[in-house]
């Protein structure tokens, strides 16, 4: 068997429910609604969730910052998605000046800055700030 040292947990999105399944590289565990996983390779619980139209995404388990942005002829806007095991925070920036002193947005650095400091306190406490 080919089994990895590392347990990563899995989220599945149906139609009408959210679940999660653990796998080493076989579905060792898994909720109710998802037990017919149980056993299979990730390759087959892949094309299972597939098969019935489900998404499914690796829950990280260390704390991480994205960046998603879109450029508006030469100013961009975007946000910095703070990802961490019990959910995500977004931080929305605008990078036009026009635009920020109407809906109140920061500048990308200050923003930055503010995920940056939400990391570093998800990742001392391990817990999300209030």
């Amino acid at each position: 068997m080919n089994a990895k040292s590392h347990v990563d947990l899995v989220r599945v999105v149906g139609p009408d429910f959210v679940a999660g399944f653990e796998s080493d590289g076989t579905v060792r565990r898994a909720a109710p609604i998802l037990k017919a996983l149980v056993g299979m390779t990730d390759d087959e619980a892949r094309a299972y969730i597939k098969a019935k139209g489900w998404t499914a995404s690796i829950v990280p388990d260390r704390p991480s910052i994205e960046h998603h942005y879109h450029n508006f002829g030469g100013f961009n806007a975007g946000s910095f998605e703070v990802r961490h095991s019990r959910g995500r925070k977004y931080f929305y920036y605008d990078d036009n000046a026009g635009r920020r002193a109407v809906t109140g947005k920061d500048s990308k650095e200050t923003e930055f800055g503010k995920a940056q400091a939400y990391l570093q306190q998800i990742q001392g406490t391990g817990n999300e700030p209030t």
